[in-house]
């Protein structure tokens, strides 16, 4: 009962989490529209264009449409008759983590990759419970490819790629222009250098002179030059002086 109540607990966290979580929603949506496309095309090829009783249909020199009953996991890769059970558990497990990586992602190409992981696991997991094995059909070993696949293997090779291109090369970038736009929001301090210390040190030494020649002045503003010749022409006089008198 403990094990229920944690799951539950977990089941709960995973729907808070991705209630306002519109990343989580447009995952959601694409991967149901994956899986429909997946199994309109296996439920077409099995009742409609009846490739098990056909086997192997040519339509292009480098594609072919072949039925493969897959008993495996993507590619045929695992496959046999033992492993139909603890694919199916292992398939809806994986399911479950995917969903609920999916409802914490916030970057939108992330959510791009899980979802599409999330609607092929899903897809080969109802193949497995209606017919014990994962119906494949799309051949391609005209181009050297071994491995006949469907539209949820295909989902989930490309969205591995893409949780790979978000992981290892979107997202470094993204953290390195936040931290370079961070970088330049800083203020920047002035700088000063040696020769804009000495052109300081000259200005001061300027004034500094400058308001000692103030200083120097009269009272009555006049240089202090003339203050000189007044006291000269008004105090002792000089030798010029005598001879005018004379």
């Amino acid at each position: 009962m403990t094990r229920i109540a944690q799951l539950q607990t977990w089941w709960d966290d995973v729907v808070r989490q991705g209630k306002d979580n519109p990343i989580f929603w447009r995952g959601v949506w694409l991967a149901v529209g994956l899986f429909i496309l997946d199994q309109l095309t296996k439920a077409w090829i099995l009742y409609s264009f009846d490739l098990p009783a056909k086997r192997q249909v040519p339509v292009l020199p480098f594609f072919n449409l072949t039925y493969v009953e897959n008993t495996g996991v993507s590619f045929g890769m695992l496959a046999g008759a033992n492993a139909r059970v603890f694919l199916a558990i292992f398939s809806s497990v994986v399911a479950l983590a995917l969903l609920a990586w999916l409802a914490q992602i916030r970057r939108p190409v992330l959510g791009l990759g899980v979802a599409s992981v999330f609607s092929g696991a899903v897809g080969n997991l109802v193949d497995r419970i209606a017919y014990g094995h994962v119906v494949d059909f799309l051949d391609f070993s005209g181009l050297y490819f071994p491995w006949v696949f469907n539209v949820a293997d295909s989902a989930i090779s490309v969205g591995v790629g893409i949780i790979l291109l978000d992981q290892f090369i979107l997202e470094p970038r993204a953290t390195q222009a936040a931290a370079q736009s961070d970088c330049s929001d800083a203020p920047v301090q002035p700088i000063t250098t040696h020769s804009e210390e000495h052109v300081g040190i000259v200005e001061a030494s300027g004034d500094e002179k400058g308001n000692a020649s103030q200083q120097n002045s009269g009272s009555d503003g006049r240089p202090g030059d003339e203050r000189r010749g007044d006291g000269v022409r008004g105090g002792r006089p000089g030798p010029g002086s005598d001879q005018g008198l004379s």
